[in-house]
């Protein structure tokens, strides 16, 4: 078991630290904002609302109405981003939204499909599966781009991905929903080898990039009252928007040197370097050789707990032994630093 605590004493500081982020008007994406600005970093701040103007007045955020669903507009969020502040340093995606309804519905029957698609679950997938896919197109462009803040003598340059427990584990007759959160841990599956690599001659240690995913939390999210209900009643433990929050800020201060993480249900915070086929955290035995990179924290009763690192440990008794070994080397050949694709041609 892997653990992580936002609150460790090594996090890195963000004071002055550019920061982009999507969603962070309402619930947790306005608790994200909240302890950035506490950090003192500089908040640009895209959604399709204005967050409050107790957010909003701090002098250090700046809203830019933004629809993760039109490209143009993510880039015109980080182009404000990049002309008032002249670099960014941190990329925060936390615009998500949940399907109220089953897509499977067995009342539909044949007459029912015949209607078309869903509208909700296109939504559902273009702002939490394409919205995000697009945001990070476009923010590790922007992350690369211009001088590192020089006061810790490197870069500390981060793309933070915003899902929910649901990018892990089962969240039946959601559908669209869970498709679209495993989406969103692909993507980084796809990109935490890749981004330190390929981005490294522009950044010093290049783009660390990792996943949060919240259970059940109190915020704006349409979730009936029964289901609140039979939560409080089972016992079973809720997190608030700051215990997420605390979580991914806490994902951009854990650049190199850090020791926030440690293994095993350790009481006290202690680090323990393991080898991990991810390729998370650790290089060649030194521990600043990279901040956190690859994780997926899932956020439970305000508890963050990795699946990536015993995922990838445990390949060998879940896949199995021979074919281990035969991935590993597969993915070994394909390499990190480039379209394998296109690579290997």
């Amino acid at each position: 078991m892997t653990r992580f605590d936002p609150k460790d004493a090594s996090l890195l500081r963000l004071t002055d630290s550019v920061c982009v982020l999507t969603g962070g008007s309402i619930g947790i994406g306005a608790a994200v904002v909240s302890q950035l600005t506490l950090q003192g970093a500089k908040v640009v701040v895209g959604d399709v609302t204005a967050p409050s103007h107790e957010l909003s007045s701090t002098g250090n955020v700046t809203f830019v109405h933004t629809d993760v669903r039109k490209y143009q507009d993510i880039i015109n969020l980080f182009d404000t981003a990049l002309r008032k502040h002249g670099r960014v340093d941190h990329a925060i995606a936390t615009a998500t939204i949940l399907a109220r309804g089953s897509a499977f519905n067995p009342k539909d029957g044949i007459e029912g499909i015949r209607q078309g698609p869903p509208e909700e679950d296109d939504t559902v997938l273009e702002i939490n599966s394409r919205g995000a896919l697009w945001f990070a197109h476009v923010a590790v462009q922007y992350l690369s781009h211009g001088e590192a803040k020089p006061e810790h003598g490197y870069s500390n340059k981060s793309l933070t991905l915003t899902a929910s427990a649901a990018s892990c584990l089962e969240a039946s007759g959601l559908a669209a929903y869970q498709s679209s959160q495993h989406s969103v841990l692909g993507l980084v599956r796809s990109l935490r080898r890749y981004l330190p690599a390929a981005f490294g001659d522009k950044i010093d240690g290049g783009i660390r990039v990792n996943c949060v995913s919240p259970g059940m939390t109190e915020t704006q999210t349409p979730v009936t009252e029964a289901v609140r209900k039979a939560w409080a009643e089972a016992g079973l433990a809720v997190n608030s928007p700051v215990d997420v929050a605390q979580v991914i800020v806490g994902c951009a201060r854990a650049g190199r040197g850090t020791r926030a993480i440690w293994y095993d249900g350790r009481d006290a915070p202690g680090l323990r370097k393991r080898e991990n086929f991810g390729a998370m955290d650790w290089v060649n035995d030194e521990p600043e050789a990279r901040g956190m990179n690859g994780r997926n924290w899932v956020v439970v009763g305000g508890n963050s707990y990795d699946t990536e690192e015993g995922y990838d440990r445990t390949i060998d008794l879940w896949l199995g032994a021979p074919p281990a070994v035969r991935v590993r080397e597969a993915q070994k050949l394909l390499g990190a630093t480039a379209d394998w694709v296109t690579a290997h041609r």
